[in-house]
């Protein structure tokens, strides 16, 4: 599936087999690719990659296209801190990281970025993203808007992505990461390290 400069979607939550998964459908409501997510305990590593001593939970997710071909993955990052900064690596269908998802606390609430493999700030959001009604803008002083999000019903919201100089998949992935960052994220204290 060659992805669009810019779109009119609708993302629906369903479950199947006890796996999530998110439809994303066109303007017309027919399927166009699925997120099939997976959450899971995974072992951080802090410096040095010497682990500590708890598991925490992390998302791993596949976009497949309609035919279950692989058009790129996600995957939540465990940091090792208590979760103060949540991220999330963008990878397109090779494997090559195309970005960051990352979570920046502030003094009430946290702010959700996206940035490319340097480091650089690429988008921020403006809204309610617990309730998917945002935007996604530059982080600069003009602060275009990106891509729109609002909600349908309680299992689904529309997203508008308009002509950016970001990449599609890459702005399609930050309001996916955003979706299932709602999800509280809790550590794991009964796996202790040998």
């Amino acid at each position: 599936m060659g992805f669009p400069e810019k779109a009119n979607l609708v993302l629906k939550h369903e479950q199947k087999n006890s796996k999530g998964i998110i439809s994303i459908l066109g303007a017309d409501l027919k399927p166009l690719c699925a997120v099939n997510y997976d959450h899971s305990w995974k072992m951080p590593k802090i410096w040095n990659d010497v682990p500590i001593n708890r598991r925490m939970r992390s998302t791993d997710v596949r976009v497949e296209g309609k035919n279950g071909e692989l058009l790129g993955e996600i995957h939540e990052i465990p940091t090792g801190t208590l979760r103060l900064i949540r991220k999330w690596e963008v990878q397109d269908e090779k494997g090559v990281s195309k970005g960051v998802v990352a979570e920046k606390p502030k003094f009430v609430g946290s702010d959700w970025v996206l940035e490319n493999v340097e480091g650089n700030l690429l988008a921020v959001i403006e809204g309610d993203r617990k309730k998917h009604n945002y935007e996604v803008v530059t982080p600069d002083r003009s602060r275009k808007t990106i891509a729109r999000c609002s909600i349908l019903d309680k299992d689904s919201y529309r997203l508008e992505i308009m002509v950016s100089n970001i990449d599609f998949f890459l702005v399609l992935c930050y309001v996916i990461v955003l979706d299932l960052a709602k999800i509280p994220a809790v550590i794991e204290k009964k796996f202790m390290v040998n």
